[in-house]
């Protein structure tokens, strides 16, 4: 099978990668809320910056890089499998 992949069809496997998928709403509202940020670290005012420990999620089944590929001409630029999370605003 991996030989007629290779020989007859002139298929490679690829290994997916990982990305987020973001707009360009999505950009340009992580670069305000960063420079905002930027901006409370500069003065005297970092001690009023709170963190917390919560993670978004998504319950979703972990893929095993190692089995999932793409088969793909050889050279053709590898499409990212990016994953859309969705983040809650308040």
């Amino acid at each position: 099978m991996q030989r007629l992949i290779r020989n007859d069809l002139r298929l490679y496997p690829y290994k997916f990668e990982k990305g987020q998928h973001l707009t360009e709403q999505m950009r340009t509202s992580r670069l305000k809320k960063c420079k905002e940020l930027k901006a409370l670290t500069r003065g005297d005012k970092l001690d009023q910056i709170f963190f917390t420990d919560e993670k978004m999620f998504t319950v979703e089944p972990l893929q095993n890089a190692q089995n999932q590929r793409r088969l793909l001409p050889e050279g053709s630029p590898r499409a990212v499998n990016a994953e859309e999370f969705i983040f809650h605003s308040p």
